[in-house]
């Protein structure tokens, strides 16, 4: 029978479906794929910045790729994960997982930002500063191209904004 046959029986008033449990699994996948975007997102922005131009423009190559082996080392750890993110009998383990990427991102992030405040200290005058500022922000702003700029470029574009006006 359909809705409107049900409807005119009298019997019942109105067809009631219980939202929590019609929509539970599509709201599920919808908020992993956000979490997905924003993974890529800081992994993108991530190694966009760190590039061999960033090694050139600060000549620190070992801070570099210990850095960039960090974010590599980030993005094995969710591709070896077994967690079945969709699958909602594992979303304690989902939500772990994703909070460790979440502590990590942040610790690369505190990484990057005294990188750049090192690479500033052992400047020994503002035409030298003045360049790095012009290279940051370049490297930024090449980024700056795709419609997806996340959390972490903003971070950065922030930390090389405070050194643009330390040289000033």
């Amino acid at each position: 029978r359909t809705r409107d046959d049900i409807a005119r029986s009298n019997r019942e008033s109105r067809w009631e479906f219980d939202r929590d449990r019609l929509f539970a699994r599509t709201d599920h996948a919808a908020k992993l794929c956000d979490e997905f975007i924003e993974m890529t997102i800081v992994v993108k922005d991530l190694k966009t910045f760190l590039t061999p131009r960033l090694t050139a423009m600060t000549l620190e190559s070992d801070a570099i790729v210990d850095i960039s082996e960090r974010v590599d080392a980030l993005c094995l750890s969710m591709e070896i994960s077994k967690v079945d993110a969709f699958e909602p009998t594992q979303q304690g383990e989902w939500k772990s997982t994703f909070k460790s990427f979440t502590i990590e991102k942040s610790r690369i992030e505190n990484a990057l930002c005294s990188f750049i405040d090192a690479c500033f200290k052992r400047l020994r005058n503002s035409s030298s500063a003045f360049e790095l500022v012009r290279g940051l922000k370049s490297a930024m702003e090449s980024d700056v191209e795709s419609s997806c700029v996340g959390a972490t470029h903003k971070t950065l574009s922030t930390q090389i904004l405070s050194k643009t006006q330390d040289v000033l």
